[in-house]
C-alpha cells in the first residue's frame, strides 16, 4: 500500500505529522499515536452538483453513504477527543 507523504514520515521513529482525523484513524492499527492539536481546527466536507441539473440517484446514494461514514468517524473522533486522544471535529454537511 502506498502511503501519503506526511503520514509515511510519522511512522518513522521520533517524527511528527499534522493531519486530519481521518488520516490519523487510518494509522491506528499501525501503532501511530495521535495527539490533540491546539488550537482546534474544524473542517467540513460538501458535495457540489451543477445547478442546471438534478443529481442522479447513484450520486445521491454515494453522498448518503459518504455522509454516514463521515458521521460515524466523527462520532469516534468525538469519543477520542473527550478522552484526550485526538483533536478536531468533522461533520458531513447535510
Amino acid at each position: 500500500m502506498r502511503l501519503p507523504a506526511l503520514p509515511r514520515v510519522a511512522v518513522l521513529p521520533a517524527s511528527v505529522s499534522i493531519c486530519d482525523p481521518f488520516t490519523a484513524h487510518e494509522f491506528d492499527a499501525r501503532g501511530v499515536v495521535a495527539r490533540p492539536f491546539t488550537p482546534r481546527i474544524d473542517f467540513e466536507f460538501a458535495a457540489v452538483f451543477p445547478p442546471q441539473r438534478s443529481p442522479s440517484p447513484v450520486a445521491l446514494d454515494l453522498v448518503e453513504t459518504v455522509r454516514r461514514a463521515l458521521n460515524a468517524l466523527a462520532r469516534q473522533n468525538d469519543q477520542r477527543e473527550s478522552s484526550g486522544r485526538l483533536g478536531g471535529r468533522t461533520r458531513a454537511r447535510t
